[in-house]
């Protein structure tokens, strides 16, 4: 407030006033309020003015507010709670350049960038020119929520896994729920296996949330999902079929909109059911079904497999006609691939279990039809087949001829053949043929020797028989002793050979004496002088071979010893002259005394120093080499001598032990005398005795 003209002023009321002299003060009135100032001049006049102030009323905010917090997206609106006056204005403003002029105003989808304060000025204006103005302020939360993105539809197969993903950014967690009873609390949780049962909308919740709150919020999404239903097939085939036969197969499987067949052979079909005929073992193996299932677009399949074995029926290969002659044994012969067992019949109730069965020595009774049946097994499953063969057995002239035939060179040779064939057909190893009934050859020689075969004909069938024919050469000594020189009491080894003939020889040596026996191919002679030997040799089986040889063995005779001793018999040693006589005639003289006592000459002197009992043996080599051993014809004995000694007691003579006993010992015995002499006594200076046990005192 502000005065002037006057040196001096007063103002009133000063209450309010910042001071109540001088010519400006300041007022501030709470409301309108008259002001005065009294004034002096300097005449000292008092005067007085008055002034009014007039105060507007300032808008007195009582609340500022909103409905927050609340999640994003959702209206939050701002409110202020104020006195008024005059003309009353708000003016808003908040995060992300926000503002507005209205009391409470809305934010009808606030973002997460809304968090944050927010501020209103209320304005109060008068008629008066007076605008009055008051601020406050709150403070809103927003949660971010994002939105929650889902697969919207799944459609799959049964029995596959549901993996159900959702995905919403700041989401703090997850809750699924669906049919029948799923719950989850996983973000992107998998239902393994599922069920047509799980057919339907899953349902999601995402929460989000804000540290600066404790409000939850959520954002929720849906997945439809669809279970194509499938079932398991059944696949229907016979497990075992022959060879030839139509297999007539199907598959079922409940649902299922299409079939698929796939199997051995390149076999394929999309009939539910279908056959396949005139199967073969190619058609054998594993038959795959495959059914479809659909919902909508999507289809799923399941697999059915069976087995179909197809058992071989092969051809029965056999020799449809067997023509022979009796009595030849009938093969009949079949084979067939696969086969497990065979079975023959046929005429007079012929029966064989083998493919090749033989028919031993059939007579032409058994010609007929043979039928062979098969059988072709898969486990307990047959199958059969059959063929038929036509035998035929022909007669035929049965005849035998000598097996062998041995004849001496000149004989005639006559072989009689069997009666009643059609055509004769002798051949004979050496070229010989003829076409008679009988076999004839006068005077046969050895080159006609060998195999004779006779051939008959009885119709298709021929019979043969052969002999063996053996002429027999002349006999003659391949082997016979030479002349020879040996040593009497040698013994040498004789042998005798001979060839042709029959091989079956006699042989007589003469003369027999001195041989291991007179007959025989071998012999051991041991002549003692010279000796000539005749040798006959005869072929047993022809009595008119003989063949006659001469030998002779020189029989060389050892030098003779021509020993006298002057004595048999002696005292050790034995010493005798020893001479053979044999000097003109001995190479070499050997008398062994025995013990190792060996001497070599034929005319000696030789002490035997042991006694004991000798049998002298003398080998005598001649010059001519031939050794004689000889015995001497009585035992030269070696007497022993005594080999006498003696002892005394006491050992040791003393002059109070002095009496001394001799006792005698001796090597070899009988002791027939003694005879004891002890020099230094008698009257000689010495003296005997003959006791055996002498005493003497030194």
């Amino acid at each position: 407030l502000t005065a002037n003209g006057a040196p001096t002023y007063s103002w009133a009321p000063g209450a309010t006033l910042s001071g109540t002299f001088g010519a400006n003060v300041t007022a501030n009135p709470a409301a309108t309020t008259i002001y005065s100032v009294s004034f002096t001049n300097t005449a000292g006049c008092i005067g007085t003015q008055t002034t009014q102030v007039i105060v507007n009323p300032t808008p007195t905010i009582v609340t500022v507010s909103n409905t927050g917090p609340a999640c994003q997206g959702t209206p939050v609106s701002l409110a202020v709670n104020s006195s008024v006056a005059g003309v009353t204005s708000y003016a808003w403003t908040g995060p992300l350049g926000y503002n507005a002029n209205t009391q409470n105003p809305t934010i009808t989808s606030p973002a997460a960038g809304n968090s944050g304060a927010y501020s209103v000025t209320v304005t109060n204006t008068y008629t008066n020119g007076g605008v009055c103005q008051a601020s406050g302020s709150t403070n809103m939360g927003i949660v971010p929520v994002a939105p929650l993105v889902v697969t919207p539809t799944f459609t799959l197969c049964q029995g596959t896994n549901l993996n159900l993903v959702a995905g919403a950014t700041g989401a703090t967690s997850y809750s699924w729920s669906g049919p029948p009873a799923f719950s989850s609390v996983s973000q992107n949780p998998t239902i393994p296996g599922v069920l047509p049962a799980s057919s339907g909308n899953y349902n999601v919740t995402a929460y989000f949330t804000s540290s600066s709150t404790t409000l939850i919020c959520t954002s929720n999404a849906v997945t439809n999902v669809s279970v194509v239903a499938t079932s398991p097939v059944n696949v229907v085939l016979p497990n075992n079929l022959c060879q030839y036969a139509t297999a007539n197969i199907s598959a079922s499987a409940p649902g299922a909109v299409a079939y698929s067949w796939a199997g051995p052979s390149n076999f394929s079909s999309n009939l539910q059911a279908t056959s396949i005929s005139n199967v073969q073992p190619s058609n054998s193996g594993q038959y795959f079904v495959t059914a479809t299932f659909a919902i909508g677009s999507v289809s799923c399949t399941t697999i059915g497999s069976n087995q179909l074995s197809v058992v071989p029926v092969n051809p029965i290969i056999v020799t449809p006609t067997v023509s022979i002659c009796e009595p030849a044994n009938a093969n009949l012969s079949s084979s067939s691939i696969g086969a497990a067992t065979y079975s023959w019949t046929g005429p007079n109730n012929f029966t064989a279990l083998t493919p090749n069965p033989t028919l031993f020595f059939p007579t032409p009774a058994a010609s007929g039809i043979y039928t062979v049946s098969t059988s072709y097994n898969n486990g307990s499953f047959t199958c059969y087949n059959s063929n038929t063969v036509q035998l035929t057995v022909n007669p035929r002239i049965t005849f035998t001829l000598d097996a062998f035939k041995r004849l001496c060179y000149n004989d005639m040779l006559t072989v009689n053949g069997p009666a009643g064939a059609t055509t004769y057909t002798w051949f004979g190893s050496s070229g010989f043929t003829s076409n008679t009934q009988n076999l004839v050859i006068p005077g046969i020689q050895p080159s006609q020797s060998g195999s004779y075969t006779l051939s008959v004909q009885l119709g298709p069938c021929i019979t043969s028989q052969k002999i063996l024919v053996e002429v027999l050469t002349p006999l003659a000594f391949t082997l016979t002793p030479p002349n020879q020189t040996i040593c009497r009491g040698d013994s040498v080894k004789l042998f005798a050979g001979s060839t042709g003939g029959s091989g079956n020889y006699a042989y007589v040596w003469n003369p027999g004496v001195f041989l291991g026996s007179p007959t025989g191919s071998v012999q051991y002679g041991h002549p003692i002088g010279t000796t000539v030997y005749n040798l006959t040799g005869h072929d047993i089986a022809c009595p008119n071979y003989t063949v006659s040889y001469t030998f002779t063995l020189q029989v060389n005779q050892p030098p003779m010893p021509d020993l006298i001793l002057e004595k048999e018999q002696g005292c050790q040693p034995l010493c005798l002259f020893y001479n053979t006589k044999t000097q003109n005639e001995s190479a070499v003289t050997t008398f062994d005394f025995g013990n190792s006592m060996i001497m070599q000459s034929d005319s000696f002197s030789y002490c035997i120093d042991q006694p004991g009992t000798y049998n002298l043996k003398i080998t005598s080599q001649g010059q001519n080499g031939c050794i004689g051993h000889y015995t001497y014809g009585a035992p030269i004995v070696v007497w022993p001598k005594p080999q006498s000694d003696f002892g005394w007691n006491p050992d040791v003579v003393t002059t109070s032990n002095n009496q001394v006993v001799f006792d005698p010992t001796h090597k070899y015995g009988p002791i027939t005398s003694m005879n004891w002499m002890f020099s230094g006594t008698g009257i000689n200076g010495y003296d005997t005795s003959n006791v055996e046990h002498p005493q003497r005192v030194f």
